[in-house]
């Protein structure tokens, strides 16, 4: 994220290195975040419009019981080598990778006897 960085010759050097280096990972990018990034890296509107979408639920909540909920785009990037068209990778997380990425464990409560 070049815009976290406050000094604008710290700013430069990460253009730079991003403008150099021949593959590039996107993951869950907002469009605004890509259309920035596409001034260092050429992106299509197609490449834009999947990425974004990986970050859209399926519907307005989780049903009360249904188990883990998966993050929206979770495991999901684009692999762009160039200015080639960009391939959708799709990663899946190890039993353990899911666990450390669990959020909401501290919320599970066990059933308490009356």
């Amino acid at each position: 994220d070049l815009e976290a960085l406050t000094i604008e010759s710290d700013r430069a050097k990460a253009r730079g290195i991003a403008e150099r280096c021949a593959a590039k990972l996107l993951f869950g990018l907002s469009r605004e975040q890509l259309l920035r990034f596409g001034q260092v890296v050429e992106l299509s509107d197609a490449e834009i419009s999947e990425v974004v979408g990986w970050s859209h639920r399926d519907g307005w909540s989780a049903r009360a019981g249904s188990g883990p909920q998966t993050a929206p785009g979770r495991g999901r990037c684009l692999l762009k080598i160039g200015n080639r068209p960009g391939l959708p990778v799709y990663l899946e997380p190890t039993e353990r990778e899911k666990s450390l990425g669990n959020t909401d464990a501290r919320f599970a409560m066990e059933e308490q006897p009356a």
